[in-house]
C-alpha cells in the first residue's frame, strides 16, 4: 500500500487497550476526534474494535465512513521479537520475524468480530466483512526486514538501547541512571546479540534482572522502529504514548546530529496543549453531521492550524478553537470537556544525508518527512500502558 500526499492529513491510531484479564477499553473520543480532524483515520486493529466503531456510528454510518475512505484498519500479523528464550545463555539475544503459520486464518478471526455486533442482520455482517477486508491493511516480510535493519542500525551504530535501558529503571526502580554509568557492551554474531552490561550493579538488585531489563528494552527500540516505519509505509502521523516520546526524541536527536553537518540542533518538538477540548467519550453521532462538520470552515481552519501553530499568534489561536468548540457542540450536542496534548514539530530544514553515508529507510523518513515539516507530528495518547510496563509485555504476546 503506497500512500502519497501531506502526511499531517492522515493518522494511525490504537483504540483498543486490554486492561486486566479480558476487561477491554475503547478510545471512543480518540475515534470521534480522528475522523473529524483528520482527512483520513488508520486504526491499528486487533479486530476487537469494531463493535465498538458500529456501536458509535450506527451500521449505515460506519458503513458510510468505510465507502468514503475514511476510516481503514491496521494490523500486523508478522512481529519482531526474541526468539529461543529460555535456550540461549543469559547474554545472548536473537531477534527475530514472528507470524502466524496461516495469515488469512488469522484474518477471518479479526473479522468474525463483526459476528458480536447486535441489531443487524445476517446479510448486514457479511456486506461489513467484505467492506472491512477491503479496507484492511497487513505488513509483509520484506516490510518487517527493513525494520529489523534499521533496528540493528539502531543497537550497534548508537547508545539508544542504553537509552531505552534508563528510562525502564526510571519507569520501574525509580531510579534515572547517568546514561555514563550504564555500560553496555554489543557484539553481533550468528547466534545473535552478545550483550553485557553493569545493570545489575548500578541498581543495586540482588535479584538478577539483568536479562529482563535487557529484553523489554529491545522491545521498547523494536516497537519505536515498527511504529516509525508503519509511519512510512501509510505516510501517516501517528499517536505515542507518553512514555515512547522520550525514546522518539533520542532517535531525532541522533540522527539529526549524524547529518546534520556540525550545526547544534536540539529542540524538535514541543508539547501543546489546549483546555477545553471537546471530548467525544459519551456524545451520540450522526454520521451526515458529522462528515458536514469536517467539511465546515471551523473545522478546516482549525486543521489548519494544527500545521502551521508556529506562524499564527495566540490570539489568533484562541479564536479558532474557540470557533471550532462552539462548531462540535452545535453538531454534537454539546460534549463535556478535556485537556489534550500533542507534539509539535518546529521545523528544520538542511539536514541531508551525507553521500555515500548508510542510512536505513526509517531514518531516511525521518529526514525527508518529519524534519521539514511544522506544526502536528503526533498525538499524545495518555490511554495506552507504557512501553516499559509488565502490561505491555504481556499484551505483546497475546497479539502473536
Amino acid at each position: 500500500m503506497k500512500v502519497v500526499g501531506d502526511i499531517r492529513k492522515r493518522i494511525l491510531h490504537e483504540v483498543c487497550n486490554q486492561l486486566t484479564g479480558d476487561k477491554l477499553e475503547f478510545d471512543r473520543d480518540a475515534i470521534i476526534r480522528n475522523v473529524i480532524v483528520f482527512d483520513h483515520f488508520i486504526i491499528k486493529s486487533y479486530g476487537l474494535e469494531i463493535p465498538v466503531l458500529i456501536d458509535i456510528f450506527g451500521y449505515y454510518g460506519f458503513k458510510e465512513l468505510l465507502e468514503n475512505k475514511v476510516i481503514s484498519f491496521n494490523f500486523d500479523f508478522i512481529l519482531p521479537g526474541l526468539k529461543d528464550e529460555g535456550k540461549l545463555p543469559k547474554d545472548i539475544f536473537k531477534v527475530a520475524l514472528i507470524k502466524p503459520s496461516n495469515v488469512d486464518e488469522a484474518v477471518s478471526k479479526c473479522l468474525a468480530n463483526v459476528n458480536d455486533v447486535q441489531n443487524i442482520t445476517y446479510k448486514q455482517k457479511i456486506k461489513l466483512k467484505g467492506l472491512i477486508a477491503d479496507h484492511f491493511f497487513t505488513n509483509e516480510q520484506a516490510e518487517m526486514n527493513e525494520c529489523l535493519s534499521s533496528f540493528d542500525s539502531d543497537i550497534t551504530k548508537s547508545d539508544i538501547l542504553s537509552q531505552s535501558i534508563n528510562h525502564y529503571c526510571y519507569s520501574n526502580y525509580g531510579k534515572f541512571l547517568n546514561e555514563k554509568s550504564i555500560k553496555v557492551e554489543i557484539d553481533t554474531g550468528i547466534d545473535g546479540y552478545k550483550i553485557k552490561s553493569n545493570i545489575n550493579e548500578v541498581i543495586g538488585s540482588k535479584d538478577d534482572p539483568e536479562r529482563m531489563i535487557i529484553k523489554k528494552s529491545i522491545f521498547s527500540v523494536l516497537s519505536l522502529n515498527r511504529h516509525l516505519y508503519k509511519m512510512l509505509k501509510y505516510n501517516t502521523m501517528s499517536a505515542f504514548r507518553e512514555a515512547e516520546i522520550p525514546l522518539y526524541e533520542n532517535k531525532l536527536t541522533l540522527i539529526a546530529r549524524h547529518f546534520s553537518t556540525g550545526r547544534p540542533i536540539n529542540n524538535f518538538n514541543k508539547v501543546i496543549e489546549i483546555a477545553n477540548f471537546p471530548d467525544f467519550t459519551d456524545v451520540t453521532v450522526n454520521v451526515d453531521k458529522l462528515i458536514k462538520l469536517r467539511d465546515s470552515q471551523e473545522c478546516i481552519l482549525f486543521r489548519d492550524w494544527l500545521w502551521s501553530v508556529d506562524s499564527i499568534s495566540d490570539r489568533e489561536i484562541n479564536g479558532i478553537i474557540n470557533d471550532f468548540r462552539n462548531r462540535v457542540g452545535v453538531v454534537l450536542n454539546k460534549p463535556g470537556m478535556k485537556i489534550i496534548r500533542w507534539l509539535a514539530s518546529t521545523g528544520i530544514g538542511g539536514i541531508e544525508p551525507i553521500s555515500g553515508t548508510l542510512i536505513s529507510i526509517v531514518d531516511k523518513f525521518i529526514v525527508e518527512k518529519i524534519f521539514p515539516n511544522k506544526g502536528l507530528t503526533s498525538f499524545i495518547n495518555d490511554k495506552l500502558p507504557s512501553l516499559f510496563s509488565d502490561k505491555m509485555d504481556e499484551n505483546a504476546k497475546k497479539e502473536r
